[in-house]
């Protein structure tokens, strides 16, 4: 079941935003669809702290390499909301927002662009769905202002383009990212090249289809094997039975160590090891 996050006020103010007006230039509000996406709701009282005066005011969510990956028209609302797009994995350029990555907001207000400070940093991750209920703290950005962002060069979220730390840096969690694995760490944000490939069989020594190489047992395909015997008469019948009932095995029964028999029943006519 997917949890839904809410922010709350914090003391502090993360700083997580960063300056993208050193040449004066305004992020364009977005327009795409990478098929995937993070939604965050935006309430009355966040909405309100941006003081939005120009009726074509919007807000826009960047990546740490400044790719803008949604906007929002604020302008006039009580409460909106904005979809931040993922990076679509089908095409080789990066094109949306990665897992794991921290997301900065501006407000484009006229001509005048503001960095966003959120009460509490907001992390991309697919499908989820945030609130930010408290107000936001905004900075007019002037040409040549400062760059914020993780200036730490062994953090996960490391801007090179950054010239003032934001001290929100992620350390790197090195481990196997690809969900589909054997050995899938969910709290990895790099990929260590450990990752083990998913082999389904029967983990059950005892049973007659074990595998020892199997990473994935399904105890429905494991089959068990048992030999019942019937001594209600002079000879004796035994019967293999097999579990599931359906499994596909093949009979050979040993005498002395010579086979006699490749039913699934055999009656036995002399005493000895069967």
């Amino acid at each position: 079941m997917k949890l839904i996050k809410f922010s709350y006020l914090l003391l502090s103010v993360f700083s997580i935003n960063f300056s993208l007006a050193q040449n004066c230039d305004l992020p364009p509000n977005y327009t795409g669809n990478t098929g995937s996406n993070m939604s965050i709701f935006l309430a009355a009282t966040f909405i309100s702290s941006l003081n939005a005066t120009d009726e074509n005011a919007y807000l826009v969510a960047l990546t740490s390499s400044g790719l803008v990956v949604g906007s929002t028209s604020i302008y006039g609302l009580s409460q909106s909301s904005i979809a931040l797009w993922s990076d679509d994995s089908q095409t080789p350029e990066i094109d949306g927002a990665l897992a794991n990555e921290v997301i900065s907001f501006q407000l484009v207000n006229g001509t005048d662009l503001y960095d966003v400070f959120m009460p509490n940093p907001v992390v991309y991750e697919v499908n989820d769905l945030i609130f930010l209920i408290n107000p936001a703290v905004t900075t007019l950005v002037e040409c040549n202002a400062s760059v914020y962002g993780c200036t730490d060069a062994s953090a996960f979220n490391y801007n090179s383009s950054a010239n003032t730390d934001d001290n929100f840096c992620i350390e790197v969690i090195e481990g196997c990212t690809d969900s589909l694995a054997f050995n899938y760490d969910s709290l990895a944000n790099t990929d260590d090249n450990s990752c083990i490939e998913v082999i389904e069989g029967c983990t059950d020594a005892n049973a007659c289809n074990y595998n020892a190489a199997a990473t994935d047992s399904d105890d429905d395909i494991c089959c068990i094997l048992t030999v019942a015997i019937d001594t209600s008469s002079l000879t004796s019948v035994l019967t293999a039975i097999v579990s599931p009932a359906d499994s596909v095995v093949a009979y050979s029964w040993l005498f002395n160590g010579a086979e006699v028999g490749i039913e699934s029943t055999y009656t036995a006519l002399e005493n000895g090891f069967y």
